[in-house]
């Protein structure tokens, strides 16, 4: 029972009854951030540059999607970086910069990229674009409801040429993405187990996952990863968000310390 300790430790909140892989993250990479963000629910002074600049540029190549759904053309390039610089123009909150970035390095950085974007994407059938899921999530093995669900959203589900569907994740990165980065993440895992739900593909089908990686460095560049996914590692999945839960429901909400404090929301509490 995930957010079991979340009713417990605030009784005022008895609606949280969903589970998502930001979450299960968020605890594997440090507990007592867990904590604070999701339990405390502690308000910070300003958000981390990567996340507000990821939020935007993931809703810019959306919108580039959205319009090959629609149309079966791509978006222009100017509408594209358009899409970007109209919400960081607007965005409501404070941002934490670092390394002398501002936001016009930044919007000019970001323009760079959906350049290098927009040159080498080509969709093919378009199915969904963030398209949010809640589904109910199950033991595969056991049979046994969780007493949460799974929620989250695709970022991209289109079909290749050979007609098989694929899920697509954008990422933004300082630093290209090694192979264990994707092999030994859930996520894919938990987004097959999503499409099976939804009916993208039939349960126990085998998933093809396609990361494409924008590079944040002087010269970007994008970087495409290939990766698929088993009902064997849906499973190891759920188990995973099992333990993690009992480990929750147990106020198991240690600090750990290391290269996640850099850009940490709540470093100045935890010192």
């Amino acid at each position: 029972m995930l957010n079991g300790c979340i009713a417990e430790n605030r009784q005022e909140d008895k609606a949280r009854t969903h589970v998502s892989y930001s979450q299960i993250q968020t605890y594997m990479i440090c507990p007592q951030k867990y904590y604070y963000n999701y339990i405390l629910q502690v308000p910070v002074e300003a958000e981390p540059e990567a996340l507000v600049f990821g939020k935007h540029f993931h809703f810019a190549v959306s919108e580039f999607y959205r319009h090959w759904q629609k149309t079966a053309s791509k978006m222009p390039l100017e509408s594209l970086k358009e899409a970007f610089s109209e919400g960081w123009k607007e965005e409501p909150v404070d941002i934490k910069f670092k390394n002398g970035n501002t936001p016009e390095s930044l919007r000019e950085q970001a323009l760079s990229m959906l350049e290098i974007f927009h040159a080498a994407r080509v969709p093919k059938e378009v199915m969904a674009v963030e398209s949010v899921f809640d589904i109910p999530l199950v033991d595969m093995e056991t049979g046994e409801v969780l007493s949460h669900t799974l929620k989250g959203s695709f970022d991209l589900v289109e079909k290749d040429d050979d007609g098989n569907v694929v899920l697509v994740e954008l990422k933004t990165s300082g630093r290209a993405y090694s192979p264990g980065q994707i092999e030994y993440s859930i996520q894919p895992s938990l987004y097959l187990y999503a499409l099976w739900n939804l009916e993208f593909l039939s349960p126990g089908a085998e998933g093809k996952i396609r990361y494409d990686v924008i590079v944040k460095s002087k010269q970007p560049k994008l970087q495409t990863l290939f990766t698929s996914r088993s009902s064997k590692d849906v499973q190891k999945a759920i188990n995973l968000v099992k333990e993690v839960g009992r480990a929750i429901n147990l106020s198991v909400f240690y600090r750990l310390q290391g290269w996640q404090c850099g850009d940490c929301q709540f470093r100045a509490i935890c010192e």
